[in-house]
């Protein structure tokens, strides 16, 4: 009972940033050994999730585990991501702590997806897991930049998992005493800040951009990819279980409007970044006001499709990631300037950014496109001008990186060619790439599975 009842209370609010603490610290000093427990911890989770029935409920110190279809799916993604990136680190050194790094958040999101259903408990490894991705920014030598961007991040990320857990504290509390003086519409604004700051939105999205500019490129895809496709399929789990929290049509209206506003302003200062890790950044940004948008609508086909996009995004970030680490090794960095004459000396570099970069943007043909389109639709029953702005928003975007693009296709006469790729290199970006363009040009078997979990959630309009 007292495990049960320390992971049911507000000391998650203390234990969880002091307990990531601990871990950082142990990282720091024993990485041989942080990596060995941290390995030990993610077989003992798997195992737990091979052993589980998914038909019914395990207990484990009076915690109920299941793993249904609502966690089974995109636990799956994120172990096929992670296993990339952990192969793209055998390639290319990410750094002394990204093997632990990627083993603790593997063990931390499985155990969170075993037992998500007790709300507080998953909220709060969700919060646990964002703020261990931080030691995924520390590189080689640690400069005192990139000390300050870690510790922004992990501040950042512990205030908004702390409001998570508070507002699903106060979901608890309500359901036991709906006549509580706290009103529905205070406990729903307590989780759209907090899950606002752990995805980034405007105007809370400040540390994204700057994890983009310091990070590895690997521990940047672990933040702007993994994490937020984890986050926003637990926020669907917990408006399909609370669907009271959606039930006020002006709060809905309102945080679509701040959807509107991430993605416009995502895509403006993308147009305005002078290197591919801004542009990355920046449209991570902009690709964050479509979840908004998707889950303020409340509708079945807006949120399948930004699940879709959420999984496309990540399959392009890791893509481009890889590019830009590539790049950084050969050419000395990423500004527009020194990507003059890309094509022209790497030509399979500039094809692969194509395809991941329009896949952000979700050009059709790319792998953001099919959920793109169902956000579309959805947000012209909003009104003209609200898709008006969010085609403007795309549009814009799309400008960006066609200004990046325009520098690699610049004739400038720079000698010798760049080796783009070792040949396992070549295999992974091969594979990423033909999978974007494979996600637009067969997203069926994806939709299925997703739309088979969407059918059930409570919250959601059948259109």
């Amino acid at each position: 009972m007292l495990a049960d009842s320390l992971l049911t209370t507000p000391l998650h609010l203390l234990m969880v940033p002091f307990g990531a603490a601990g871990l950082a610290l142990l990282f720091r000093r024993w990485t041989a050994f942080s990596g060995l427990v941290a390995l030990s911890a993610l077989i003992f989770t798997l195992f737990l999730g091979i052993i589980l029935d998914a038909e019914s409920v395990s207990f484990i110190l009076t915690l109920s585990l299941q793993l249904d279809a609502k966690a089974r799916v995109p636990l799956l993604a994120v172990f096929a991501l992670l296993a990339l990136t952990l192969t793209f680190h055998l390639i290319r050194n990410q750094g002394e702590f990204f093997p632990a790094t990627t083993c603790v958040l593997a063990a931390v999101l499985t155990a969170a997806a075993l037992i998500y259903t007790r709300y507080v408990v998953a909220a709060a490894l969700l919060q646990l897991a964002h703020v261990v991705a931080a030691m995924g920014i520390l590189g080689g030598v640690p400069t005192q930049r990139v000390g300050i961007t870690v510790i922004r991040y992990a501040l950042m990320m512990t205030i908004g998992g702390a409001l998570v857990v508070l507002g699903l504290l106060l979901v608890d509390q309500y359901r036991v005493s709906p006549e509580t003086e706290i009103s529905v519409q205070v406990i729903a604004a307590v989780l759209a800040v907090g899950f606002g700051t752990l995805l980034a939105v405007a105007p809370l999205y400040y540390w994204l951009p700057d994890v983009a500019y310091r990070a590895p490129p690997m521990g940047f895809f672990l933040i702007a990819a993994v994490l937020p496709m984890v986050t926003t399929a637990f926020l669907v789990s917990v408006l399909a279980t609370f669907p009271w929290l959606t039930g006020d049509s002006q709060l809905n209206t309102l945080i679509a409007t701040g959807g509107l506003a991430t993605v416009l302003l995502g895509a403006l200062l993308a147009f305005s970044a002078n290197e591919l890790r801004g542009l990355l950044g920046y449209s991570t940004v902009s690709a964050s006001g479509f979840i908004v948008i998707g889950v303020a609508s409340r509708s079945a086909l807006a949120v399948a499709g930004i699940l879709y996009q959420a999984l496309a995004m990540a399959v392009a970030l890791l893509l481009l990631g890889i590019l830009v680490d590539v790049i950084e090794e050969r050419l000395g960095g990423v500004t527009f300037a020194q990507l003059a004459g890309l094509t022209a000396r790497a030509p399979l570099l500039t094809l692969a950014f194509v395809v991941g970069g329009f896949s952000i943007v979700g050009v059709p043909g790319f792998a953001s496109f099919p959920g793109r389109w169902l956000v579309f639709q959805t947000a012209s029953q909003q009104g003209e001008w609200f898709l008006f702005i969010l085609l403007a928003g795309s549009g814009l975007l799309m400008l960006a990186y066609a200004r990046a693009l325009r520098a690699c296709l610049q004739a400038v006469q720079i000698p010798g060619r760049v080796r783009p790729f070792s040949r396992p290199g070549s295999v992974v970006v091969l594979l990423l790439a033909l999978l974007c363009c494979g996600m637009a040009v067969f997203p069926s078997p994806i939709f299925s599975v997703i739309l088979d979990v969407v059918k059930d959630l409570g919250f959601v309009r059948a259109v």
